[in-house]
């Protein structure tokens, strides 16, 4: 993009999840935290946040299990694309960011868990924050602030 007037300044840190999800070969945990202190209260809102408590329930190591290409070839762990979505959404979250950009958060996950993340999430976790987020659902866009339509 190129600034056409006026000027752009960043105060603070952003955090941003990229609508093609990428993993690590790491634990799930590992992948999530992304160099950051654990805080396990903080850690267990974020899982609960982003729908993964269930999933991670249910894998042989929890959320120490490792994942990634190496690590599915080695342990047979596959992630489905919308687990994925929501470890990188997981991940952005987890940051001590002042600024979220989520690009299309919701596009792997079916209708009942997009609607629980944008409540546990936008009105938990990033309650306060600044959040950005593209999205072609648009039951959700009723309980935002702002809507920007782009076309083209």
């Amino acid at each position: 993009m190129t600034l056409i007037s006026g000027n752009v300044t960043v105060n603070g840190r952003i955090s941003y999840s990229a609508q093609e999800p990428w993993i690590q070969n790491m634990s799930i945990r590992e992948n999530i935290l992304h160099g950051s202190s654990y805080d396990e209260e903080f850690y267990k809102s974020v899982l609960n946040a982003c729908a993964l408590r269930k999933d991670i329930h249910v894998l042989p190591g929890g959320d120490m299990t490792q994942i990634g290409e190496k690590s599915r070839n080695a342990q047979g762990i596959t992630l489905s694309n919308g687990q994925k979505l929501r470890i990188n959404i997981a991940r952005a979250a987890y940051q001590s960011a002042d600024i979220f950009l989520l690009d299309d958060p919701f596009s792997s996950v079916d209708r009942r868990i997009a609607n629980r993340i944008f409540v546990n999430l936008f009105g938990g976790v990033l309650h306060n924050k600044t959040t950005i987020f593209t999205t072609d659902a648009l039951h959700l866009l009723k309980n935002v602030d702002r809507i920007i339509v782009v076309e083209g």
